[in-house]
């Protein structure tokens, strides 16, 4: 799945066209430009029935829209958003939104800011 969703969005012209090749695990590569994507997997399971696992995962995943700009950020979440949003296809069985939240962070010395607009995604996929 983790292949699959950063193939899905560097594909997507709106994400690419914003953040170019800067969608990544966990963390942004040192020295990289900024608008970035940064994708974690927060939560998930397994789900079950009664002849045992289905072969379905569910998982929250947060995307993390980083950007110089407010604006920068706001555009590139939303190109994720439009990208992700009800998709299914391939091993991805549903992808729906779940929570958004914007923040600002700071350098220690204050000099530079980071705006983020954090988007939670649902993912249903397979095993």
């Amino acid at each position: 799945m983790e292949e699959t969703l950063v193939a899905l969005l560097l594909n997507d012209p709106g994400v690419s066209m914003a953040a170019d090749k800067r969608v990544h695990w966990s963390e942004r590569e040192q020295g990289e430009g900024f608008p970035a994507v940064v994708l974690n997997r927060i939560s998930g399971g397994r789900d079950y029935h009664m002849e045992g696992a289905s072969g379905l995962v569910q998982s929250r995943i947060q995307a993390d829209c980083w950007a110089l700009t407010y604006k920068d950020a706001l555009k590139l979440s939303r190109a994720v958003r439009g990208a992700l949003s009800g998709y299914q296809g391939g091993q991805m069985q549903g992808a729906f939104i779940e929570a958004e939240r914007q923040s600002v962070e700071k350098e220690a010395d204050g000099a530079q800011r980071y705006f983020r607009v954090s988007l939670d995604f649902m993912i249903w996929h397979a095993e």
